[in-house]
């Protein structure tokens, strides 16, 4: 009974709805494809770019030029449109798929940055409760877009906050980030960012985000033991 208190006790300190992101790339003329085995869950485009920004993935032994960085502009909203908020999809790595040769004279890969999660789970990564910080909203879509990223908002974070271990998500007004079809860019040691530019005509939401930083949880460690372990003795011995 005692161990059974314990970890009761232990898994309300941490917040089980989250997802976890996932990475794949594909070369230049390859198929690439993605799905979720949960009947539960969808895929979720966090990021995405075609072209290069490292000349060792995807290496062209016949290439000379060490041009990287070269990305095609359409390569989040191209991922988004085949690919979001579905079971499964397939998208080729072509310079046609994406209307573009990002890096003339060396071979491209598309890259994408993504997590199966129920639809409309906000949570990035995972984190024990208390390590969430306040909502901040310091951006609004009037301009180029909206912007709530962990750059932008580090200052208000504790300076021990390097790089959070999950990100929060919602629209301004509270509501699920699904209920609006923006093209976004997404990570939990990220936040998030909506370009305009990417909304085929629209306007991005406003949104908010929050961060985790448990950073410091080890050096608290010892603390949360003791007192669960002298919690479940107590309720051991009253039972």
């Amino acid at each position: 009974m005692r161990v059974i208190l314990l970890f009761a006790l232990l898994a309300i300190l941490v917040d089980s709805s989250y997802s976890r992101s996932q990475e794949i790339i594909a070369c230049q003329g390859d198929e690439l494809e993605i799905a979720c085995e949960n009947n539960n869950t969808v895929i979720y485009i966090e990021d995405a770019f075609y072209g290069r920004k490292n000349m060792s993935v995807c290496a062209d032994p016949n290439s000379e030029l060490n041009q990287v960085h070269c990305i095609a502009s359409k390569s989040l909203p191209r991922v988004f449109s085949k690919c979001h908020m579905k079971k499964s999809c397939t998208i080729e790595a072509t310079n046609e798929m994406f209307e573009v040769d990002p890096c003339p004279r060396l071979r491209n890969y598309l890259q994408i940055q993504y997590r199966c999660a129920e639809r409309g789970t906000d949570i990035i990564g995972e984190c024990p409760f208390e390590f969430w910080y306040r909502w901040m909203n310091g951006d609004s879509p009037s301009g180029t877009g909206d912007y709530e990223t962990f750059y932008r908002h580090k200052h208000e974070l504790p300076e021990w906050c390097e790089s959070p271990d999950a990100v929060q998500i919602q629209l301004a007004d509270g509501s699920p980030i699904h209920t609006r079809n923006d093209v976004i860019k997404t990570g939990a040691q990220y936040g998030i960012s909506c370009s305009n530019v990417h909304q085929d005509g629209s306007t991005c939401g406003d949104y908010k985000a929050r961060f985790c930083c448990s950073s410091g949880k080890w050096a608290h460690c010892s603390l949360y033991i003791n007192f669960y372990l002298e919690l479940s003795w107590t309720f051991a011995h009253e039972l």
